[in-house]
């Protein structure tokens, strides 16, 4: 599978940007003008996936200090449930073995509308080698459960590096929200 980076291959940003646009819900988007800013600083990567010709998806990658937030990752919408999103992922921790990795799914709760949905997505991270953590964050109303690869993450090592990534006034209007990290 090709990572290809959309902020050197300006052609593939139309079907990242339609991607982007329908997978995910309209309140855990942030505008792509300041997704594409932050790519530039180095501090993130955002890649148009491809399997040969084919655009199979996107990632937009957070990372600093051997630290990497997958913050967005989606497969197009007709090849889901063909392996492609395993083979991402599978690709994604090899390029990137020097890191441990954090992700967040949305909260699984018996009268969520989308509670199969958010139960076939977890088993998917589970399936694919991420484990569960101990943090859950609340960002602009919605509950998120974190999950981990490679090595234990603990909230404050989350929050500084989202603060330190995207600045404490771009973090405290599109980020910061309320973090639990529980214990044993």
């Amino acid at each position: 599978m090709e990572f290809i980076d959309i902020l050197k291959d300006r052609k593939k940003f139309k079907e990242v940007k339609k991607l982007y646009l329908s997978a995910f819900p309209k309140e855990e988007l942030i505008p792509l003008f300041f997704l594409k800013k932050t790519a530039k600083t180095g501090d993130a990567d955002f890649f148009a996936l491809y399997e040969g010709s084919l655009f199979v998806g996107l990632f937009y990658l957070v990372h600093r200090d051997g630290l990497m937030y997958v913050f967005f990752f989606a497969i197009h919408e007709s090849l889901r449930g063909k392996g492609y999103g395993s083979k991402a992922l599978g690709e994604l921790q090899k390029r990137f073995s020097d890191y441990r990795m954090i992700l967040a799914i949305e909260e699984i709760t018996e009268d969520c509308p989308n509670y199969a949905q958010r139960v076939k997505r977890k088993a998917f991270y589970l399936a694919n080698g991420f484990q569960e953590s101990r943090i859950k964050v609340t960002e602009n109303g919605v509950c998120y459960d974190m999950l981990t690869f490679g090595g234990e993450v603990h909230l404050k090592e989350y929050t500084k590096l989202m603060k330190d990534v995207f600045g404490e006034r771009l973090y405290q209007k599109y980020l910061s929200g309320r973090g639990v990290e529980f214990e044993d």
